[in-house]
């Protein structure tokens, strides 16, 4: 309405006027949320009329974007009588010797600017003191009385300072200069190696060979604009560019990438292209203009007398001298170009070099011009900094006038790095490599040369190639119509909390194992303790409700298959639980454990063990430090970090399981194995070891796994552990002796991963002492070594050490294919011989159910089976299942009043069951309507990664196995993809696999059939149909040059939305739990060190409407979930919680009005205070006596409850 500029207003005190920030240089710096290069001003409300208290601001930038002057003031505050305005004057000064932040000072002046004195120094905020015209700094205290002045002078006021007005003025003058110099001429005069005209040539194909290290790159181009590059030579494998690998640009700037003559191609359109280049400012079009030209040089050479002549608009001439006939000018990138201005050096053509600089940055060059216009030097700088210095030199003169330099030496000081290439004009005109050579100091030269070229030759081959890529695209986009559909028998929806009860009765004896209901939790209570929280949520956990099962099961052939569907009912999941497992994963493992134990009481230590005392050095190339014994640090106390699955075994032997057990020959010897379950455990090895203190020091490699499962192979007759084996990890245990009688230890340890591996050599000291000893693997080159060992302070007398050679290269994996005459242990143990029938026995499917199931009596004389799906795929939230039954041939679907009839709610498309066939699989269907996906064949968590198609085939058994082909678009991920398979006959599930594969991608889409899903039951059960199903989840992604796990990531199985939403409060509460455990580390934070969490603030509202609910207790929720949603509902700093909280303190239960009490502290409400001192006077319980988590955080939540009533 006023048509003046102001931002920050204050009004004074008598309504009348506003002083604001105001007549804004430029705007482009802050303070606040408001412009920092503004002055202050007051607007007159009445006269309606600006007048300025301040001086002008200043918002200014040198030329070169260096360095930059900025003043302005903000925040203005008008004294009691409304005479005076105080204001802080904010500065940022970026010249040398400046710290580069913002300095701030509080000035104050009368309304109509007279009386202007700076009142504090480096001082953020002052307030006035009442009535009086004295400001205080309100960090420091201090006071300052205002005084009246009727000079017009203002001392110390933010001003240019001098050596930034000598810049401005230099250059000025520079730019003054650079406008008498002639661009047009200088480029005009070297356009045949800067930008040659590409009209005279109709073909040009050649190849680009480096050496010693082999890589030959083949180019072709034609007239139309297409170019194709290709490695058709490598010497050293690769990940991205092996050989066959080639890039395809069209004339429009799309793009076409494969990894290899048979790999599928990744399109990219000049949409996509010019999307990418946002931050660069140039089009599809454009980059493929820049790299045709760079191309047809012969090499990646790019330097700023290259990049003026092909984009002088990209560059900017800004200063000039002339010396006789020497020409030197300072040539800078303009603003919109200096991202993409770069210097690139060395042997490299288009993929990748031994011997390269590439993409320096460079701000400045200075250019020198001699008299015929060649620019015969360049000096690279970025800022001060010399970057290169390039000389250009052996000149070539065409007929027409065209120059070109047949010779370019570059060298980057720094880094050592020297470059000379040698270039030719061809008689067609082409100005192109003939050889050159780069070299890092104190490396091998390595050289490149052009062979093989060829101009307005046949370009047909390069059109054929175009053609191949076209249709293999085409091919990958291929869909399988299918029109057969079957309704899934025994299909029923999935909903937490609810019981399934099976219509049905057993008949006969032989079918005991028949369940009567089932009723799905996010949990397995069967192992967590009695008042420990599940609500971690880790798998989906079937609750099964049998008959009494008194009877042995180990030689039961009956099993139940589980199936899990998502919402477009295509499986997710499936597993399979024999009969046999009732018995056999209950078996205790301790006392044979405890048996094999007992002769390593040496190096498997209890920590009541007593050890020497003892000082070493641990050592790393040429780094040591010292280290002592005892320690509490177990890693210390043997010599190197490893951690292994038997030290938690020989903890807690008790609390292990032993579901499998069979004999075998290894070698002529006899073994045992034995499959495992028990508490989580860490498998950790890494070369390096934490420092007495505890702070970690590794500086080799280093990895952590977590398991319940673990095979354990141990030699029969001596009981020697031979090898423990995680899914992800493998530990051997070699070269045994004799300590003392009857005692052993290995002197020898392999750690073996898919990734990095250690040969770990350990010794005997004095008889009492086990420790690492060095690390054996000449591959590693890791150097580490424990030395300098006192023992009581002396040197050991007897030193027992590994004798076995060091190892060379990789290691080997145990050999399990050479365990042979595997016999379950226990006669008519089916569970054992079916699982040692997989070479691997931990790749068999039901491996991981069988370590979570376990079985309860009820007091009603039922038995209650609980089965975690703990291989159930991240993201596959289950919306359907089914659960058939198998009994000899019979395979029996089981029927609840819930299981879907109706065609339209059950059916799915299918495939045929074809063996020794490959069967396309229709594309998944993605958008914004989830039904229009309904009955598609195949489906994903990701519409970049799919199944494409799949075969089957018979293994040695009889069962079925599928191959899938995994296709993935996506560019550079990490991924784990899960793919369940079903095979149907009249719509009953009669066979049914999972599987999972990992990979990476990379440019190009990436195609995998290493997945095999074995069909359980399929040797037994015959089907007409197979429906297939997958998920994927990203894992990783790369950073820099390495690539990322995503550690410590979780995906939920079931979001806690969902579960604070059941109607059923058992699911409720299990939700509350999964909400603080997800936020425990926000909630910590944000409470006990003294921080404040937005993100904790914003994420708890999602779960708003929801602890309302269960705060208002009209859903008969449990006082632990009430307690727990009160604690919720005080960390959500939510003041709408005040009410029902307030209301709560009534409530029956104790923990209730206690918990209540801490949310409304947390509130800040005060009226609570007595309570919540009462709370945190009391002592921790202790957990063995708790019967709810909960009660464990009583006392540290009222102390922080009461810190927010303080506040």
């Amino acid at each position: 309405e006023t048509g003046v500029q102001g931002a920050g207003a204050a009004w004074s005190p008598n309504g009348r006027y506003i002083a604001v920030s105001t007549q804004f240089a430029k705007g482009s710096a802050w303070r606040g949320g408001i412009p920092a290069d503004g002055r202050i001003g007051i607007w007159d409300t009445v006269k309606r009329e600006m007048n300025y208290v301040s001086l002008p601001g200043i918002n200014q930038p040198d030329r070169d974007l260096r360095y930059h002057f900025i003043t302005g003031g903000v925040n203005p505050s008008w004294s009691d009588n409304g005479e005076w305005i105080a204001w802080t004057q904010s500065t940022y000064d970026t010249l040398p010797g400046n710290d580069h932040k913002w300095k701030t000072e509080i000035w104050a002046a009368r309304i109509d600017g007279s009386s202007l004195q700076r009142v504090f120094e480096n001082s953020q905020a002052a307030s006035w003191l009442p009535n009086r015209l004295v400001l205080r700094d309100e960090k420091t205290d201090q006071q300052f009385t205002l005084q009246e002045s009727d000079s017009t002078s203002v001392k110390n006021w933010p001003t240019l300072p001098f050596d930034f007005q000598k810049v401005l003025k230099e250059q000025a003058a520079a730019s003054q200069r650079a406008a008498d110099f002639n661009v047009e001429l200088v480029l005009k005069a070297n356009r045949l190696w800067q930008n040659p005209d590409l009209g005279r040539f109709k073909s040009i194909d050649f190849t680009h060979r480096m050496s010693p290290h082999r890589l030959d790159e083949r180019f072709q181009w034609d007239q139309a604009g297409t170019f194709r590059v290709e490695v058709v030579d490598r010497e050293a494998g690769s990940d991205v560019y092996g050989t066959g690998w080639s890039v395809i640009r069209l004339p429009d700037g799309s793009s076409f990438t494969v990894a290899n003559p048979e790999a599928y191609p990744r399109h990219r359109t000049a949409d996509d292209i010019t999307k990418d280049q946002r931050s660069n400012q140039i089009t599809a079009r454009e980059l493929l203009r820049r790299e045709t030209l760079r191309h047809l040089s012969g090499t990646r050479l790019n330097f700023a007398s290259i990049d003026w002549g092909r984009n002088p608009n990209d560059f900017i001439v800004v200063d000039y001298h002339q010396d006789g006939n020497t020409r030197l000018i300072e040539l800078r990138p303009s603003p919109q170009a200096s991202r993409r201005v770069k210097l690139n050096a060395g042997a490299m053509f288009e993929t990748t070099s031994w011997a390269y600089m590439h993409d320096v940055v460079v701000n400045r060059s200075l250019l020198t011009i001699d008299e015929n216009n060649r620019i015969v030097r360049e000096v690279a700088y970025n800022d001060e900094k010399l970057i290169a210095e390039i000389n250009l030199a052996d000149w070539d003169t065409t007929d027409s006038g065209q120059q070109a330099p047949r010779h370019i030496d570059i060298r980057f000081p720094e880094k050592d790095f020297h470059v000379e290439q040698k270039f030719q004009v061809t008689p067609e005109g082409l100005w192109i490599l003939t050889s050159g050579s780069s070299q890092f100091a104190g490396h091998p030269a390595q050289k490149e040369e052009i062979v093989d070229l060829k101009i307005n030759a046949s370009s047909k081959s390069l059109q054929e190639a175009v053609q191949q890529i076209r249709i293999r695209h085409q091919e990958m986009a291929v869909m399988a119509e299918s029109r057969n559909k079957v309704a899934l028998r025994g299909l029923t929806p999935l909903e937490l909390g609810a019981t399934y009860a099976f219509q049905g009765t057993p008949e006969t004896e032989n079918s005991q194992f028949r369940p009567v209901s089932l009723k799905w939790i996010p949990v397995n209570k069967s192992l967590s303790k009695p008042g420990e929280w599940t609500g971690a949520v880790t798998a989906p956990t079937a609750e099964l409700r049998f008959p009494a099962l008194n009877h042995n099961t180990l030689d039961s052939d009956t099993n139940l298959m589980l199936v899990l569907y998502d919402e477009d009912r295509l499986p997710l999941y499936s597993t399979t639980v024999p009969e046999a497992a009732v018995t056999a994963s209950n078996r205790p493992a301790g006392q044979v454990l405890e048996s094999i134990l007992d002769r390593q009481q040496l190096w498997l230590r209890k920590k009541e063990t007593p050890l020497p005392k003892t000082t070493y050095q641990f050592r790393y190339k040429d780094e040591q430090g010292p280290r002592e014994l005892p320690s509490d640090n177990p890693k210390i106390e043997r010599g190197i970090t490893l951690t292994l699955a038997l030290d938690s075994i020989h903890r807690n032997p008790e609390l292990w399981k032993m579901p499998i057990q069979f004999s075998a020959s290894w070698n002529g010897r006899s073994v045992r194995v034995l499959g495992l379950n028990g508490p989580h455990f860490v498998h950790e090895f890494g070369s390096g070891l934490p420092y007495q203190s505890g702070r970690s020091s590794y500086r080799g490699g280093y990895i952590k796994t977590t398991s319940k499962d673990l095979v354990l192979v141990v030699d029969a007759e001596t009981g020697f552990p031979l090898v423990e084996r995680s899914a992800d990890m493998e530990i051997q245990f070699l070269e045994y002796v004799e300590v003392t009688p009857g005692q052993f230890v290995p002197l020898q340890i392999l750690c073996k991963t898919a990734g990095p591996d250690l040969d770990l050599r350990f010794q005997v000291l004095d008889g009492k002492l086990w420790l690492f000893d060095r690390e054996a693997n000449q591959k590693n080159q890791a150097e580490v070594s424990v030395g300098d060992i006192l023992i009581d302070g002396k040197a050991p007398q007897q030193v027992m050490q590994s004798k076995a050679p060091d190892s060379t290269g990789g290691l080997l994996w145990f050999p399990w294919d050479e365990l042979t005459s595997r016999e379950p242990e226990q006669a008519g143990d089916r569970l054992s011989a079916m699982i040692a029938a997989y070479t691997k026995p931990w790749t068999h499917p039901s491996w991981t159910t069988l370590g979570d199931i376990r079985v309860e009596s009820a007091p009603d004389a039922t038995q209650l089976m609980r089965c975690s799906l703990r291989s159930y795929p991240p993201l596959g939230i289950a919306r359907y299942w089914t659960l058939t039954r198998f009994a000899g041939e019979i395979a029996e679907p089981l029927i609840c009043a819930e299981t879907l009839v109706k065609p339209d709610q059950c059916e799915v498309a299918v495939a045929p069951f074809k063996l020794n066939q490959t069967i396309l699989v229709p594309t998944p269907i993605f958008d914004v309507h989830p039904i229009s996906r309904r009955g598609t064949f195949g489906g994903s968590a990701s519409s970049e990664t799919r199944v494409r198609s799949f075969s089957i085939h018979h293994d040695q058994q009889q069962r079925a196995v599928i191959t899938p082909e995994i296709l993935s678009t996506s560019y550079y991920t990490g991924q784990t993809v899960r793919v369940t398979g079903v095979l149907l006959r009249d719509g009953v599930v009669v066979a049914s696999g999972t599987d999972s594969d990992s990979f990476r991608t990379y440019q190009t889409p990436f195609s995998s059939q290493q997945s095999r899903i074995l069909l359980q039951n399929s040797d037994r059960q015959t089907g007409t149909s197979l429906l297939l199903g997958h998920r994927s989840v990203v894992t990783s992604a790369p950073a820099g040059s390495t690539w990322v796990q995503f550690m410590g990531f979780h995906f939920h199985d079931f979001p806690p939305q969902d579960l604070l939403s059941s109607r059923f409060a058992e699911i409720r509460q299990i939700g509350l739990q999964s909400v603080y455990l997800k936020h425990a580390r926000d909630i910590d934070r944000q409470f006990r060190r003294e921080g404040h969490s937005q993100r904790l603030h914003r994420e708890l509202s999602d779960y708003r409407d929801a602890l309302q609910q269960i705060l208002s207790d009209e859903q008969s929720d449990s006082p632990a979930a009430i307690a727990l949603a009160c604690r919720l509902a005080g960390f959500s700093e939510n003041a709408a919680f005040q009410t029902p909280l307030r209301a709560l303190l009534q409530h029956p239960s104790e923990s209730v009005r206690d918990s209540a009490a801490i949310g409304l502290g947390l509130l800040g409400q005060t009226d609570v205070i007595e309570r919540l001192r009462y709370l945190a006077s009391q002592p921790e319980p202790e957990s063995e006596t708790v019967t709810d988590q909960l009660q464990l955080y009583t006392r540290q939540h009222a102390i922080w409850a009461l810190k927010s009533c303080s506040e």
